[in-house]
């Protein structure tokens, strides 16, 4: 069975994405180490991850200087197997697939770390991403106000003008400090490899989701964000992967062993906000969340 990119946007809705990801049984899943590749203008990962029921594998090239070109960052495919005879079930867009589960990660993890209804949010970046991610908010959040904010104004402005195409209210802005010091969830989606969104700027009880980075060089935060917060990660991994992170610890802001993993968060069902200056979710992309992703949806398919 080919899932193509129509299909999938045919197919899956976010509240039922976001629903699948809180719901499944995490410990029942193995996620072997990722293969990382340095390639010529980018990188080439290899993600596998198995359950009881399902086995999957995710080939991703992340190439940062498409944009430049117009072209996505990122590029994918995804391979679903039987766990039980090991025939493939479904060959699926990467990409697509990659966007959805992605945005669904970043805004469970705010539901289930930001303990009031925010009334403003930012998206940083304006990538092939970030209108995933507008959408993902404005279906979660339906009274907040969302800005986003790109280096290219006129990016931030497309991105903003699709969202109010598909009824979904946002707005670019052009400063990127007024915009965070008003933003409750501030959502990074970038491959900056110097800080964007300096810890300094944002309030106190705010919600920092961190999803772009995924090397050491990857920097969408400073440090001094990390000062007294509550930081949880998509994978053990990030500790290795994440550039902010490895840069916290150094500066002795965070220290490893202080973090908690989205698996962990969700088992306990805690709403931690309030118990730290602010809370962060740093995500470096998670072959479990693609794998429950990959199932829900060949699971969608079949049935219709």
């Amino acid at each position: 069975m080919w899932i193509d990119a129509a299909t999938i946007r045919d197919k899956l809705a976010m509240p039922a994405l976001i629903a699948a990801l809180a719901a499944a049984d995490r410990s029942l899943f193995t996620v072997p180490e990722r293969l990382h590749y340095p390639v010529g203008g980018g990188d080439l990962l290899s993600m596998p991850a198995y359950s009881p029921s399902v086995l999957g594998m995710k080939i991703v090239t992340v190439f940062p200087g498409n944009s430049r070109a117009g072209l996505p960052t990122v590029h994918a495919t995804y391979q679903l197997f039987s766990a039980r005879t090991g025939e493939i079930l479904a060959t699926i867009d990467g990409t697509e697939l990659t966007r959805w589960r992605t945005a669904a990660v970043a805004v469970l993890a705010a539901l289930n770390l930001f303990g009031a209804s925010p009334g403003h949010i930012l998206v940083v970046g304006t990538g092939a991403l970030s209108s995933y991610l507008v959408s993902a908010f404005a279906e979660s959040y339906p009274d907040a106000e969302i800005a986003v904010w790109g280096r290219r104004q006129e990016a931030g402005e497309a991105v903003a003008r699709r969202a109010r195409a598909a009824r979904q209210a946002a707005v670019s802005v052009p400063d990127l400090e007024t915009a965070t010091r008003r933003a409750d969830i501030i959502c990074c989606a970038t491959s900056s490899t110097a800080p964007l969104v300096l810890g300094s700027w944002v309030k106190d009880g705010a919600h920092l989701g961190l999803i772009g980075g995924f090397t050491p060089q990857m920097h969408e935060t400073d440090s001094v964000a990390f000062r007294d917060a509550l930081v949880v990660v998509d994978t053990p991994a990030a500790m290795v992967g994440a550039g902010e992170l490895r840069a916290a610890v150094r500066d002795g802001y965070l220290r490893e062993s202080e973090l908690l993993t989205l698996s962990s968060l969700l088992s306990k069902n805690d709403r931690a906000g309030g118990r730290a200056s602010r809370t962060i979710f740093k995500s470096i992309g998670s072959a479990e969340n693609d794998l429950i992703a990959g199932e829900y949806l060949w699971r969608l398919v079949s049935s219709s």
